[in-house]
């Protein structure tokens, strides 16, 4: 396509002027207004011209700018987003894995205990009917012997009782062992139960406290970039309003040296017979 205009033109809001058609307004800067053409040097309007199209061509580019700022501010606040989301999704995961394994851990213990105090169990009642037994045929040949009944019974009962007590110390204190280590191993899976969800919480605090700084961050970055633009923006408008005064300024200059007692000193025609 033909070019048409600078950078930023848009057709569709400007109209290509025809010959024939009335020439544009006279510019009016303050109190000065713009001397008609021809009567000072046209390299003067074209340098005002220039400047007027350069500072359309920085409209354009900060509007990119502020267009393309807005959106890397989207994509990075998004970003974050995901970022935290995936962060929260791994932490919980593992909490949840870790949980589960605590949980695995005390009931193996608790299966593990049971087991063992049912293995006691069978050892006290193994070790009780072997004495019960014993005492039967102790029984048996007291009879035989005829003395079944005497002192020698007793003796033998109370003899049975303690070699019974002895074979059963070790399963007992065993089993009290046995009691003492599954307390020990439940506190300390308690305990790392308690650890792992105040890992959890911190993580998670620290998680949403990044997010936020990041958050911040990302609109102190924008909020500065838009600064900036508004600033060049302003300095470009402020020298442009200069360029248009200095502009008509020398404009009014020539046209009054071109054409002496046609124009006031604010470039407007003077009226005939008035002193200029």
């Amino acid at each position: 396509m033909p070019a048409t205009g600078g950078i930023g033109y848009d057709p569709r809001k400007r109209r290509i002027r025809r010959a024939g058609t009335p020439s544009p307004k006279p510019l009016v800067v303050g109190s000065y207004t713009q001397p008609p053409a021809l009567t000072f040097d046209p390299a003067i309007e074209a340098e005002r011209r220039a400047a007027g199209r350069g500072l359309e061509d920085i409209e354009v580019d900060i509007g990119a700018k502020r267009h393309f700022a807005g959106r890397d501010l989207s994509q990075a606040l998004r970003d974050i987003r995901t970022r935290t989301s995936r962060s929260r999704g791994d932490l919980l995961r593992s909490f949840a894995r870790g949980e589960r394994r605590i949980g695995q851990d005390e009931s193996d213990l608790r299966l593990k205990g049971d087991r063992a105090n049912q293995d006691f169990d069978t050892q006290i009642a193994n070790i009780g009917r072997q004495f019960a037994q014993l005492g039967q045929r102790q029984r048996e040949s007291s009879n035989a012997a005829g003395v079944l009944g005497g002192g020698t019974e007793a003796a033998a009962q109370v003899a049975r009782s303690r070699n019974q007590g002895l074979a059963e110390a070790p399963i007992n204190t065993a089993r009290t062992r046995v009691g003492e280590d599954l307390a020990t191993a439940l506190r300390r899976l308690g305990t790392a139960g308690d650890e792992l969800v105040g890992d959890r919480d911190r993580e998670l605090a620290e998680l949403h406290a990044d997010r936020d700084r990041e958050r911040l961050l990302s609109h102190r970055e924008h909020g500065r970039e838009m600064f900036g633009l508004d600033h060049e923006l302003q300095r470009a408008i402020r020298e442009k309003t200069f360029t248009d005064i200095d502009s008509v300024l020398q404009e009014i200059y020539q046209a009054r040296a071109n054409r002496p007692g046609a124009f006031s000193k604010t470039g407007k025609r003077a009226n005939k017979g008035r002193k200029r």
